[in-house]
């Protein structure tokens, strides 16, 4: 039985770490989880061929210091970009020296197992019930279809799961990842769905405005309320109501509950020295009912909120101006489109956010900004029409007219695809798959 060995050269410092995971003084402790993660890749192959498939899917991204390489037979390998490391490779780390791993190739070999696809990686694409109109999300690598009269969920070989007749007038998704929120923006009903099944509904709700899930699963919902400006509700894991909070001194468009669950934020508007102005309130949860002053409270500026996110240690908050970074003190970090449109955006990547801004409101030439959580910013320039961007995970996807580009968070080239099948609308997978969407059906591709 063949495997993968990655380790420092002994009695000197080194480590080994997979992809995003924090440098740290001590290699052992994620040279072993490493080890036992190729082990378990290994013995779960039931042959040869099975075993290079899912070997040769983990691939050495990004080194740095004294790196070295070697093949099966002991010989020395140069170390280029994404080097698929094949059973029985070698990785040798110098001291003080690291290298990254990148596992979501083997991700999603394993999840797409049984998923036949071409040689361009592209799985058969399969029909579902809607058109473009629909509101479209990724769900636990399934693909969610919205629309005013049903919810459905589809498998990437278009087996479908969930068939639940609704009646919505403006049907909207919000999702974590593994649970989605569908909501009737401005009406009463709302929708839990997760494991591909329906988890959880509610009828009779006054007027939302906004649902949205944490990491946690945790549910925010803004609603219209008689006597107030909205009303916040914030419910458990369980959808037990455990906190809301009735606004009297400015309109409640938006809230989020951070990852952790120990901070609500809310976004209002109103008027400030005569002008129209966005306001962040934030409150420390004490999971009780009633009228709150905000523990911390900024002004945004007087863009159009247009989205919000919120980790947990930051509130993103997007306009058509611009977009606010703000953490739990209030401190706020600003980025201006300066004076350019903005045509897409995405705040779904882990991590980061993604806009495309033009000179004019329409036309092909435009720039694809990446945004960090501290403001910093990667920009690529584009000269074709942009049909759709998304983001999860730490990559972004580029659509346009017959071709998908996928970027690492950095605007990295990680894999391309031409001849898209009509698609206008695409979907990425935290893993850097994606799920092209045309008029006529909906597809996977798996780089």
């Amino acid at each position: 039985m063949s495997d993968i060995r990655i380790y420092s050269e002994p009695k000197k410092k080194g480590m080994v770490t997979t992809m995003n995971q924090r440098k740290r003084p001590n290699f052992h402790k994620p040279l072993a989880l490493l080890l036992a993660l190729a082990l378990w890749l290994t013995m779960a192959a039931p042959a040869l061929a099975a075993e290079n498939a899912i070997a040769s899917s983990i691939q050495l991204s990004k080194t740095e210091g004294t790196v070295s390489a070697t093949n099966s037979a002991g010989r020395s390998i140069s170390l280029i970009k994404n080097l698929r490391l094949f059973s029985g490779y070698h990785v040798l780390t110098k001291a003080d020296s690291y290298a990254w791993l990148n596992l979501d190739s083997a991700k999603r070999w394993l999840h797409y197992l049984s998923l036949t696809r071409s040689d361009s990686g592209q799985a058969e694409a399969f029909r579902y019930d809607g058109d473009l109109s629909c509101t479209f999300a990724a769900l636990d690598g399934d693909l969610l279809v919205c629309s005013e009269h049903a919810i459905s969920l589809y498998s990437g070989s278009g087996t479908r799961y969930i068939n639940q007749q609704v009646s919505m007038e403006n049907p909207v998704v919000n999702s974590n990842g593994s649970l989605a929120v569908v909501y009737d923006a401005g009406g009463s009903s709302l929708y839990i769905l997760g494991q591909r099944s329906l988890v959880w509904t509610a009828e009779g709700l006054e007027g939302i405005l906004s649902a949205r899930l944490n990491k946690n699963g945790q549910l925010t919902v803004v609603t219209q309320a008689a006597g107030y400006r909205g009303k916040v509700t914030v419910y458990n894991a369980a959808y037990d109501p455990v906190m809301s909070v009735n606004l009297t001194s400015a309109f409640v468009m938006d809230a989020a509950l951070s990852d952790d669950g120990r901070t609500l934020a809310t976004l209002t508007v109103g008027q400030r020295d005569g002008a129209f102005a966005t306001g962040l309130e934030l409150y420390a949860m004490n999971y009780a009912s009633g009228s709150y002053e905000a523990d911390v409270s900024a002004s945004l500026g007087g863009g159009v909120a247009l989205d919000l996110r919120h980790t947990a240690g930051a509130v993103w908050a997007l306009s058509d101006r611009g977009m606010t970074i703000s953490d739990h003190d209030g401190n706020t970090v600003s980025v201006d489109w300066q004076n350019q449109y903005l045509r897409r955006y995405t705040l779904s990547g882990d991590g980061f956010a993604a806009v495309l801004l033009g000179k004019y409101r329409a036309g092909s030439q435009a720039e694809l900004w990446v945004v960090d959580q501290d403001g910093t910013r990667r920009s690529l320039a584009l000269s074709e029409q942009v049909m759709s961007i998304s983001t999860a995970g730490r990559y972004v996807a580029v659509l346009t007219g017959d071709r998908l580009d996928i970027y690492t968070q950095e605007l990295e080239l990680y894999s391309s695809l031409k001849g898209t099948k009509g698609a206008r609308t695409v979907l990425l997978v935290p893993d850097g798959s994606a799920i092209l969407i045309s008029a006529e059906g909906a597809g996977f591709y798996i780089p």
